[in-house]
């Protein structure tokens, strides 16, 4: 970084700076002094343009094409400023602490401990409820090969589209799936309310349930799908729509991701990959579209 040059005017040291700047040269005003404003240029290789461009300045600061570097900036900044207005009002809507926002999250929370209690039960009746609640008993005629969709309706119990979800074989399985549920899920239904949560765990859940039971069969159970879906949201939502208020850090990504692939190579290890697959790219999409569709509303 280098200094270009000095003024006495803050005015003139920032319309060369925009100037610069709508030229392709990177650079920054600072006061140096009482009074003093300097224009310094942040790429040294820009030096001997820059230094051409200030002459040119200094020849005519009001020419067509310095004004419009002006204009170009102030449009710019207001642009910003807009964006930031907008960031800071979800941002309050979505204080992580305001209580009673996310009750679907914490509803979905508890009914999946309740089941992993009532799984670990010896009582008949208990058992029952699990089994019911899972896929593992869906009807199929000898020979059929229904999707989860024509099954559960074939059979009267179409809640085996969703209620997979709520099941979990082990604690390790159950603790990671209720961190991410509490993590992803408290973000969504804060930003964009119980109702939009509800809908977006409906539709990920039966989607990603039906993934898995067509490449696998019915025995599997777990939130990771959700979850998933959950996580692809966010994700490409804020790829999308950086204002959005959701938001996932860059290391998280690399666990999930790399989580994701891992499994697919896990040999002998009882994944529901297509149950991960299903919800990540039913998330993503709806993202992708709820992004486009806010910038074109």
């Amino acid at each position: 970084m280098r200094k270009l040059i000095e003024f006495s005017s803050e005015k003139n040291a920032h319309a060369l700076g925009d100037y610069l700047t709508h030229s392709g040269i990177r650079s920054d005003v600072e006061e140096d002094g009482a009074g003093v404003w300097a224009v310094w240029v942040m790429d040294e290789d820009h030096m001997q343009q820059a230094q051409e461009l200030a002459a040119t300045f200094a020849q005519n600061p009001d020419a067509d094409e310095i004004r419009q570097a002006r204009g170009a900036r102030e449009a710019e900044v207001k642009k910003q400023n807009q964006l930031e207005h907008e960031f800071n009002r979800r941002m309050i809507k979505q204080n992580p602490h305001k209580q009673g926002t996310t009750p679907v999250t914490y509803i979905l929370i508890g009914i999946s401990i309740l089941f992993y209690f009532l799984q670990q039960s010896q009582d008949g009746n208990f058992q029952s409820l699990m089994f019911y609640a899972s896929g593992y008993s869906l009807r199929l005629g000898s020979g059929e090969s229904y999707t989860y969709y024509i099954a559960a309706w074939q059979s009267g119990e179409v809640w085996r589209l969703v209620t997979p979800i709520f099941l979990h074989f082990g604690l390790m399985h159950i603790l990671f799936n209720m961190m991410w549920l509490h993590f992803f899920g408290r973000q969504i239904e804060t930003v964009l309310g119980s109702r939009f949560m509800i809908a977006l765990v409906l539709i990920v859940a039966i989607l990603s349930n039906t993934a898995q039971f067509l490449d696998a069969g019915p025995r599997f159970g777990g939130m990771s799908g959700v979850n998933y879906g959950l996580f692809g949201y966010i994700l490409v939502r804020r790829k999308f729509d950086p204002m959005c208020g959701l938001f996932v850090d860059k290391i998280n990504t690399y666990i999930l991701l790399g989580w994701f692939v891992l499994c697919f190579f896990a040999s002998g290890a009882e994944v529901a990959n297509m149950a991960h697959g299903g919800g990540l790219v039913v998330g993503a999409v709806w993202g992708y579209l709820a992004a486009k569709w806010r910038r074109f509303a």
